[in-house]
């Protein structure tokens, strides 16, 4: 299980992904549009999809890299997460869970703060019934529309 068992730093960039990095900085602006174009995709697909809920914090006075796109499952599907990934990703749709507990819950920050459950029951709902789909650069709009079909025929098979 994910934890932070200590507050610390991450300093894992090798000098090689540094320099890739830094050669991605003069397309920033077009991966950032492509992610953002496979987000909308993904989105609109999904819409409208009983016990799906795509969290888009999309809000014009914020920038948004659309990382990846966190599904929230609902209903009877939330308890059947992990059920979802193992076909997803047998399915050949990289998928994992962005965070398997909420950060409250994480053993530092529950030892620091005090862990109440009921402080935080939209994170640990959120947190206990989410998955990440992918929406990177490299996938075509035809890539996004078969993980969205692959995520509504899971999700069909697993309500029964």
């Amino acid at each position: 299980m994910y934890d932070v068992p200590t507050l610390g730093l991450n300093y894992r960039m090798s000098e090689l992904q540094a320099a890739l990095g830094r050669s991605q900085l003069s397309r920033v602006d077009e991966i950032l549009a492509r992610r953002a174009a496979n987000f909308a995709v993904l989105r609109d697909a999904l819409a409208g999809a009983p016990d799906l809920r795509l969290l888009d914090a999309s809000d014009p006075r914020q920038a948004q890299t659309h990382y990846c796109a966190s599904v929230v499952l609902e209903g009877g599907l939330g308890a059947r997460r992990l059920d979802a990934v193992e076909a997803l990703n047998a399915a050949g749709i990289g998928t994992s869970l962005y965070y398997p507990q909420p950060v409250p819950r994480m053993a530092y920050y529950r030892e620091r703060d005090g862990y109440d459950a009921a402080r935080f029951p939209e994170a640990e709902r959120i947190s206990d019934r989410s998955i990440a789909l992918p929406v990177g650069p490299h996938l075509t709009t035809d890539d996004v529309r078969h993980v969205a079909e692959t995520v509504l025929a899971v999700c069909a098979r697993l309500r029964g």
